[in-house]
């Protein structure tokens, strides 16, 4: 079996928050093998604080060189500030339309 990387994520905060808070991202488990599940978590959030979250997956490529692959989240935090890709359904935009741990890894689409 092939371990390989999980992809790049990255987190953007549509509100401020307070000074004091600080949000985290838990990705479990750190390693995994494509295919095999994946938990993701935002915590920290404001109730109700619109999160985008982004995978980016660059491959080589043939004839081009390299191919990027990419697909957007878009949440907002549960009244306990946070984001589980588990149970949270991504808002209107997203790649993908229905809670599902994986969904950031299979909707992902070819950048042009």
């Amino acid at each position: 079996m092939r371990l390989t990387p999980l992809f790049v994520f990255s987190l953007a905060l549509m509100a401020g928050l307070p000074a004091h808070a600080e949000p985290t991202m838990s990705v479990t488990p750190s390693k995994v093998i494509e295919g095999d599940p994946v938990h993701i978590v935002v915590s920290g959030l404001r109730p109700a604080q619109t999160v985008t979250m982004r995978s980016t997956r660059t491959l080589p490529g043939y004839p081009t060189g390299t191919e990027t692959y990419e697909a957007v989240a878009f949440f907002l935090a549960d009244d306990r500030g946070t984001v589980d890709l588990e149970s949270s359904v991504p808002i209107r935009g997203s790649s993908y339309d229905r809670a599902d741990p994986s969904g950031l890894f299979w909707s992902m689409t070819a950048k042009p």
